[in-house]
């Protein structure tokens, strides 16, 4: 019996070991927070991020990581209960962020994200929630099961490269304790994902495979890293109008809860590096979504036409050299305009 039971530990205890890498030495597998403490597999009644998480590491970007080209920078990420990044929940929020991993901060310590500088831009007199990234349909879960309260403004981002999907609203649960039930007892699906996760063994495979990020160098001694570079496609007339309507129903969907709603496009970085790609002009899709939007009476953020304004006079990069974000260069530029759209709405 003694036997068996050394036998037992010593099989057992690599796959032990195994696993307790798994969990606890992230911060070294990963090249930044937004891959390690996101759900593998998302979870319907909580956000992109695990729980009550709380990470301070070294990253670099996207698109060249482990090569010489990758920057480091300082990041401190903290989630709330629900997996959004924020210290906690705000239950009723002045205004409201949901987005994608632009509003998220990916590559922005938390004190930079657009919530926090907006917030900041308004002399921390209000109350801000960031649930990036996230669609509407989640923020229509969330709304329905009493667990966030209607704000006075949402404000809405997609990155330039994504469709625009429509709004899907669910149905909605009248066992509403369940929900929150669930949410108090998430470190067990938090636990779950993270043995499928298999960190350390994607992590030993990419480096075997000598994986790099995906990112394509620009002109000449630049050291600036695109996504697409020249193969960049831009919309056509029909998906821009296609994103459009479905931006309309957003605006729409605000209306019937009484809140108002803000439009803010994040232009791909080929967009606005256009010339460091390079491309021979720059792409005009979010000037043409820009116009029908305002047509139809859409409040925006005409994004790319600032950062034009601002590069004509500054020299001072907007994205990481080596990650598809921006930095906290163009979200304080950014902040204040929608600081300026919530003033101007609490003054009618």
């Amino acid at each position: 019996m003694k036997k068996f039971i050394y036998t037992l530990i010593i099989f057992s205890l690599p796959i032990f070991i195994y696993f307790t890498l798994n969990f606890f030495l992230v911060d070294k597998i990963a090249y930044r927070p937004y891959e390690a403490i996101s759900f593998y597999q998302s979870i319907p009644y909580l956000g992109h991020f695990y729980p009550n998480s709380k990470m301070d590491m070294t990253s670099v970007g996207d698109l060249c990581h482990h090569t010489k080209y990758a920057v480091q920078k300082k990041e401190s990420w903290e989630t709330d209960s629900l997996g959004f990044r924020n210290h906690e929940i705000v239950e009723h929020p002045d205004i409201l962020f949901i987005g994608d991993s632009f509003f998220a901060g990916t590559g922005m310590t938390q004190s930079k994200t657009i919530d926090n500088s907006v917030k900041e831009c308004l002399g921390n007199r209000i109350s801000t929630y960031n649930m990036a990234p996230a669609s509407f349909s989640k923020f229509d879960f969330f709304f329905k099961n009493g667990i966030i309260k209607k704000p006075k403004l949402i404000v809405f981002s997609n990155s330039e490269r994504y469709k625009i999907e429509r709004l899907i609203k669910i149905d909605f649960n009248k066992d509403q304790n369940q929900i929150h039930i669930k949410i108090k007892r998430s470190l067990r699906v938090v636990i779950i994902d993270k043995l499928k996760r298999f960190y350390l063994f994607r992590y030993l495979m990419a480096r075997i495979m000598g994986s790099s990020g995906s990112g394509i160098a620009g002109a000449d001694n630049s050291n600036m890293y695109f996504f697409k570079g020249k193969n960049f496609i831009e919309k056509n007339m029909e998906e821009t109008i296609k994103n459009a309507e479905n931006i309309i129903s957003y605006r729409d969907y605000c209306d019937s809860l009484g809140c108002s709603f803000l439009y803010v496009p994040m232009p791909n970085k080929e967009s606005v590096y256009f010339d460091f790609v390079p491309l021979d002009k720059q792409p005009v899709y979010l000037f043409k979504l820009d116009s029908i939007l305002k047509e139809a009476n859409v409040s925006t953020i005409n994004t790319l036409e600032i950062y034009n304004n601002y590069r004509k006079s500054n020299t001072d990069l907007l994205y990481h050299l080596d990650d598809t974000h921006w930095n906290s260069n163009a979200t304080e530029l950014i902040s204040k305009e929608i600081a300026k759209k919530y003033r101007a709405l609490i003054e009618q």
